[in-house]
């Protein structure tokens, strides 16, 4: 008897760089690593990304026929579709898992653009044999915004992005002396405008914004520095390689991330994993990823943070076991520990 199929679409691959590019990378490599002994899995994949799979998976390239005449496509005992704003659908003979990874899009768009969104992943709801979250938070936002039924929800955490042990390379931006640290696309949702004031009410310290500043809100952040003559103490790079990112972490003072809407975060769970002294928001699904040993903001008022972090920063020096219990904290969010569970979700639906 031949093995059950499962689909598994990580055609966002081909964006390496995005969060969903990111968790379909590791998510292959995490099957490489330890392939699965009872089905077989079958990549969605671009052509040009064929090379990840090491000839030892099979794949479907995506195609005019899987978009447009999917019945004339092949069927699978099983498809996963990792994300909400998926390009590619199964077939009608083929069941399928739905991941949503967030409803952010509700509180970043407009009435009108929100409302089709919305009703587009409600579509793809009401076909699903079963939804995962990548939290207990968005679990929460689902289930307010979007009739699920009495389909079942399953939250699997997503992996840490990068190694800790792994060497970083001393990036030619960094400053001279301590440094804070923050990275994540720039837009307003992420929230590091208000890290401009608090900076101003810190002394002796400066402020590394890594990510993407093609948003208009980055020019609100430059104009903010130069307001407030903090030009020689914020550094914004723009996109920032895997090596910089990594001794960024590693030589931090601390990590700052005052994050509005996360559906994971793991920017803070990064940050834990190297023991760093971590400052997040109360937002969305933050406190949910950081516990109890990350210093939290729950008031954006620059005075107020600046009292957190000299506090926060105090509690770090006198208690030396903070920064282990950060990083075991980090260590249970693993590629290995979520495909372990998709693996057990997929056995339960092509069985039933």
């Amino acid at each position: 008897m031949s093995r059950p199929r499962v689909l598994i679409d990580v055609e966002r691959i081909r964006q390496p760089n995005s969060g969903l590019g990111q968790v379909a990378l590791h998510l292959v490599n995490q099957y490489l690593r330890e392939p699965p002994d009872d089905f077989d899995p079958v990549f969605l994949i671009p052509e040009d990304k064929l090379d990840f799979l090491r000839g030892r998976f099979q794949y479907e390239v995506p195609s005019w026929r899987r978009r447009y005449a999917r019945s004339l496509a092949p069927e699978y005992n099983l498809w996963h579709m990792l994300h909400q704003d998926a390009s590619y659908l199964p077939g009608p003979r083929t069941p399928y898992l739905l991941t949503i990874n967030d409803l952010n899009f509700l509180f970043e768009k407009g009435p009108a653009k929100a409302r089709k969104r919305l009703r587009k992943v409600q579509r793809l709801v009401d076909g699903a044999s079963a939804i995962t979250v990548i939290s207990r938070f968005t679990e929460s936002v689902v289930r307010e915004h979007l009739d699920v039924g009495d389909t079942p929800i399953h939250v699997v955490y997503i992996g840490l992005g990068s190694d800790p042990t792994t060497p970083g390379e001393r990036p030619d931006f960094v400053p001279d002396g301590p440094f804070l640290f923050n990275v994540g696309v720039v837009r307003r949702k992420k929230n590091q405008l208000v890290l401009i004031d608090f900076l101003a009410e810190t002394e002796d310290i400066k402020l590394v914004i890594a990510g993407n500043t093609k948003d208009d809100y980055a020019g609100q952040i430059l104009d903010r520095v130069a307001a407030l003559g903090l030009g020689d103490r914020v550094i914004m790079p723009g996109e920032i390689s895997e090596e910089h990112k990594s001794w960024l972490f590693q030589n931090c003072e601390a990590f700052v991330f005052p994050s509005l809407h996360e559906g994971f975060g793991l920017p803070v769970a990064e940050a834990m994993s190297h023991g760093k002294p971590t400052f997040s928001s109360t937002r969305s699904s933050l406190p949910e990823v950081g516990g109890d040993d990350v210093f939290y903001w729950d008031d954006f008022d620059a005075s107020a943070m600046a009292s957190v972090y000299r506090d926060g920063m105090e509690a770090f020096r006198n208690e030396p076991g903070l920064s282990d219990r950060l990083v075991a904290r980090a260590a249970t969010f693993s590629w290995a520990n979520c495909a372990k569970r998709y693996a057990e979700l997929y056995r339960q639906l092509w069985r039933s």
